[in-house]
């Protein structure tokens, strides 16, 4: 069994180009805009700008803030 993980990302959605049916990406979010995945409790949050290093994507650390009490 693999360890638990360390870090979770989570990615907005970006488009480049014109959305030439909005309707279907507002409808495909309505219905799952309540649709649990997981659970989880988390002791911080950073706000990531992904960067093309290329061999890859990297994440440049743009904001982070601590929830710990």
């Amino acid at each position: 069994m693999p360890p638990p993980r360390s870090s979770w990302i989570l990615n907005l959605v970006h488009f480049a180009d014109p959305i030439h049916t909005p309707d279907r990406i507002i409808d495909w979010v309505a219905t799952r805009r309540r649709q649990q995945i997981a659970t989880i409790a988390v002791d911080g949050v950073q706000l990531a700008q992904w960067r093309f290093s290329g061999r890859g994507m990297v994440p440049r650390s743009v904001a982070a803030v601590s929830l710990r009490p």
